[in-house]
């Protein structure tokens, strides 16, 4: 409201000479980080699994866990927002066998630095798994890259950390630049998504919660009790 009584030059100024550079710094500072951290959080959790079979039995049910909620979720939520979201024309499109292959094989990485130079989180996370499944086969002998990964897994967490104390400035930053540029239409454009992510938030909460419930045997009343003993906890 404030900006909307300053002049043009002002304005401008602010934008493209002061939060902008910032923003871009601090987003290349963030990926620069978030890179190395997949990576050797994913390596190290495989590592410390303890063995192959281990590895291969926890692996199938988690990823057929995820594989079955996901297409639960997203069946369950693109019927519900079919009022919001009318489906259009399908026109002469139609689905091809290759673009999908050529999705899965991109996850497949040129070299080795290339993901960590452009922030892809698959290609990291796919050599993550090799590095880490690599390190599992030869258990005691990278006993000393594993305590390599621990520590720089230990730096890079604290660094993140640091970092992450600035997220707030840096949203408020995002949007004051948006409403300095009058680019109102990119939050038009979301205002009928906030409710159906909202909704998918409690949804899931509900459906894990239950899950807990069911195979932990612990009532929904006593998990109700914990959560306001410890808001109570929190505001005192």
């Amino acid at each position: 409201m404030v900006s909307s009584f300053l002049p043009e030059k002002t304005v401008n100024f602010l934008s493209e000479e002061m939060i902008t550079p910032v923003f871009d710094t601090f987003m290349g500072l963030l990926s620069t980080v978030a890179g190395p951290l997949i990576f050797l959080s994913v390596a190290g959790g495989i590592y410390n699994i303890g063995d192959i079979a281990t590895l291969g039995k926890v692996g199938k049910r988690m990823i057929g866990r995820f594989l079955w909620m996901t297409l639960i979720f997203t069946t369950v939520f693109g019927i519900a927002i079919l009022p919001l979201f009318p489906l259009a024309g399908s026109g002469g499109s139609s689905f091809r066998l290759s673009e999908l292959l050529e999705m899965v094989l991109g996850i497949v990485p040129d070299n080795f630095f290339t993901p960590f130079l452009e922030g892809n989180p698959l290609q990291i996370i796919f050599l993550a798994a090799l590095t880490g499944m690599a390190m599992l086969i030869l258990g005691n002998r990278a006993g000393i890259v594993s305590l390599f990964l621990e520590q720089a897994n230990a730096i890079i967490l604290l660094i993140m950390e640091n970092i992450s104390a600035f997220v707030p400035v840096f949203i408020f930053g995002s949007l004051f630049n948006m409403i300095l540029g009058k680019n109102f239409s990119v939050l038009l454009k979301a205002y009928k998504a906030l409710p159906v992510m909202l909704l998918g938030d409690v949804f899931l909460m509900a459906v894990y919660t239950g899950l807990v419930c069911v195979r932990k045997k612990v009532s929904k009343v006593y998990i109700a009790e914990q959560c306001k003993h410890h808001e109570a906890v929190a505001l005192t």
